[in-house]
């Protein structure tokens, strides 16, 4: 009896990290996603660019790179979420904004918003 209960606390410690381990890489990923995202976006700061349109096909460029996972499935979906304008200063910018819905089997559901600018 004691040796099927330590099987069971065993069992259960396993299945529990298990859990634990997929609901942490499926509420993780969106944040991941964001932070290298954010991380390529951030490089066009270091550019110049001459007229606003440069900056912003330079944007979607950057945004549809091989490397940067996208958090949108086409590219009419990514240009709607893309704000792209030049400040009284002179200064263009650029806003890329989404929301991600994340359900973990119908237990924890959660929406994140994200909200990556970018200036030069």
């Amino acid at each position: 009896m004691k040796k099927m209960m330590e099987n069971l606390v065993f069992f259960l410690a396993i299945a529990g990290l298990v859990v634990g381990v997929h609901a942490g890489i499926k509420y993780g990923m969106p944040h991941y996603v964001f932070k290298v995202f954010e991380s390529n976006a951030k490089e066009l700061e270091r550019i110049s660019f001459d007229k606003l349109e440069n900056f912003r096909e330079k944007v979607i460029t950057q945004m549809k790179a091989d490397d940067v996972p996208v958090p949108f499935d086409n590219p009419q979906e990514m240009e709607k979420h893309l704000k792209v304008w030049q400040d009284r200063e002179g200064i263009m910018r650029a806003e890329i904004t989404w929301s991600v819905h994340v359900d973990y089997y119908g237990f924890f559901p959660r929406d994140f918003n994200f909200k990556v600018e970018v200036s030069r």
